[in-house]
């Protein structure tokens, strides 16, 4: 008895056993020792396995392949393995005479890159002022030359760190800095000169209906509940974090009474604990996880936390802690402002810890970039008078990251019959799933047909991004003899695609279930490059084609059974 050939059973074991590979590395400290390549490596391995195998298998039961290694990543499955580069110190010519450089990034001169405002204590004369790092060098390659104080206007003492906002939607950004000592206040500054210039008025203290909160107090400013103006959090040296929702308007901001550690946040004990926090989008799933950092003066024991919202842009619900989330080895036991920024422009998260005896510690973030995918001009035949709806393997893509089709962008529409949607004429531009593409569908004009009837532009979507590239899609309507009817019911699929070994592929319901499949794969110049006979048993199909031999570039797969035949377009990399 033949045996069906189950792809995906092989890549679950591998994806079982590189996640627990990948557990030992950590758990042994190997995984510090070995390069930054060969970890970038290891993590989109990986990557690719989980996205291949999560068009088949529940995220449940891929968590469950994962196991520690899951925890270890900081992943929600869908948020990318993000190395770290070794520490840094002091990088990027920063230079200061400062302890514990708190820190806040901001393109306060509306030139195209992050610049810099850092507060401090030390000898200098004042103590805890602001200064002013202007970004010389450019977006990905920063220069922060020796600093200013003052900056612009700005000269109270006593500050921590500042957060550049518009607060009043008015175009520039405006400062909101917490206070080292005393209450705890909420300092704002309003920019009173332009988007390039800047001037900052004098300072506001706990303007807008804020309270103080008690020592040492940070701030962060973010879109917490998706209404679309900027809420507050302030934590202290207690480790207590303060929410303060904007109730207000994005031109008009006014907050309400302070909620201690929402969410689901969590709170650790002790006298000394401090916990300074950075909300950001780590995951890239819309909505803002959480990173910080907790020392405990007593115990001497210092640990970075990420916490993932499991909830939704509007309404934040905050998994449980996850230590030590990237795996990096941290400074000595300390006080560390943590701040997460794209400073190279290079599309992810950079970070940087502000110590409180060390200076300031940069770790890049080396997450390889996400390649754009390609697709290729390609046709379908439509049957006259008969509607034709989409399937994946009618968009083939190409991804150099091995991403496979998310889905499509429709950048314009057909002139002849009908492209609908859900059953409404498509929009330009509309953007449709993988999942959802059987509800795309064609309906030639009644009694017509013929070669290159019609036709429509569309770009493909990796999970990530979309094609820079615009292809066409032709569409050939067909007499009836063309296809059997036998012939449109069955269901043919073909993954991966691209590929660069083994193209599987499975068809069930074929028209003749006791006839052979004649199997011949076309490249670009209409050559036969490989020609085959399959059995099929109970009308299925189910084999592979090895195309390790072929060149990389487009190929097209067609099934011929009884002079019948279907053809399907796929990439070899």
């Amino acid at each position: 008895m033949n045996s069906v050939y189950r792809p995906f059973a092989r890549k679950y074991r591998q994806l079982k056993y590189r996640s627990r590979q990948f557990e030992r590395l950590v758990k042994s400290g190997k995984w510090h020792l070995m390069s930054d390549q060969h970890k970038m490596d290891v993590l989109c391995r990986l990557k690719r396995l989980y996205q291949e195998l999560s068009r088949v298998f529940s995220m449940a039961r891929l968590k469950r392949a994962m196991a520690g290694a899951a925890l270890i990543l900081g992943l929600n499955m869908g948020m990318d393995a993000q190395p770290f580069a070794a520490g840094n110190v002091n990088p990027f010519g920063w230079s200061t005479d400062y302890l514990f450089p708190t820190n806040g990034f901001g393109d306060i001169d509306a030139d195209g890159d992050l610049d810099l405002f850092s507060s401090g204590f030390s000898n200098l004369d004042p103590y805890w002022n602001v200064r002013f790092f202007q970004n010389t060098g450019d977006a990905s390659s920063p220069d922060f030359p020796e600093p200013s104080s003052g900056a612009f206007g700005i000269n109270d003492t006593e500050l921590t760190n500042t957060r550049l906002v518009d607060i009043d939607n008015d175009g520039d950004l405006d400062a909101f800095i917490g206070h080292a000592f005393g209450d705890g206040s909420v300092y704002y500054y309003e920019n009173e000169g332009t988007n390039s210039l800047p001037s900052f008025a004098a300072a506001q203290i706990n303007p807008f209906g804020l309270t103080s909160g008690y020592f040492f107090n940070f701030l962060d400013l973010l879109d917490m509940d998706g209404d679309g103006d900027y809420d507050l959090v302030h934590t202290t040296q207690q480790g207590i974090l303060t929410y303060f929702e904007n109730t207000g308007t994005p031109e008009a901001p006014a907050y309400a009474p302070g909620v201690e550690d929402p969410f689901g946040l969590d709170q650790a004990s002790g006298a000394y604990f401090v916990r300074l926090v950075d909300f950001v989008d780590f995951d890239k799933d819309g909505d803002n996880d959480v990173l910080y950092m907790s020392y405990d003066g007593p115990t001497n024991l210092l640990v970075m936390f990420y916490q993932e919202n499991i909830g939704t842009a509007q309404d934040p619900v905050f998994d449980v802690q996850q230590a030590d989330p990237f795996g990096i080895t941290l400074p000595d036991p300390a006080f560390y402002q943590p701040t997460l920024v794209d400073i190279d422009d290079d599309g992810d998260l950079d970070l940087f810890l502000a110590g409180y005896y060390s200076g300031l510690f940069y770790y890049e973030n080396l997450a390889p970039q996400n390649a754009n995918p390609e697709s290729m001009d390609t046709e379908i035949d439509v049957i006259i008078n008969t509607d034709y709806p989409f399937a994946e393997a009618d968009f083939p893509i190409n991804d150099a990251d091995g991403d496979l089709l998310a889905g499509v962008r429709i950048v314009s529409t057909v002139d002849m019959g009908a492209l609908n949607y859900n059953g409404a004429p498509v929009g330009v531009n509309e953007e449709i799933t993988v999942a959802d593409l059987a509800n795309l569908v064609y309906t030639p004009p009644t009694d017509f047909f013929g070669d290159d009837f019609t036709s429509f532009e569309f770009k493909v979507y990796d999970g990530s991004q979309y094609s820079t590239e615009t292809y066409t899609m032709t569409v050939n309507v067909i007499m009836e003899s063309a296809v059997s009817e036998a012939w449109k019911q069955a269901r043919v699929n073909m993954h991966p695609n691209p590929t660069d070994n083994y193209l599987n592929v499975q068809a069930e319901a074929l028209p003749d279930p006791g006839a052979a499949v004649r199997l011949v794969v076309i490249d670009a110049m209409g050559r036969q490059v490989i020609v085959r006979e399959e059995g099929i048993y109970n009308g299925s199909l189910s084999t592979r084609v090895d195309v390790s031999a072929l060149p990389a570039g487009w190929y097209s797969l067609q099934l011929i059974q009884d002079g019948q035949q279907r053809s399907f377009p796929f990439a070899v990399k």
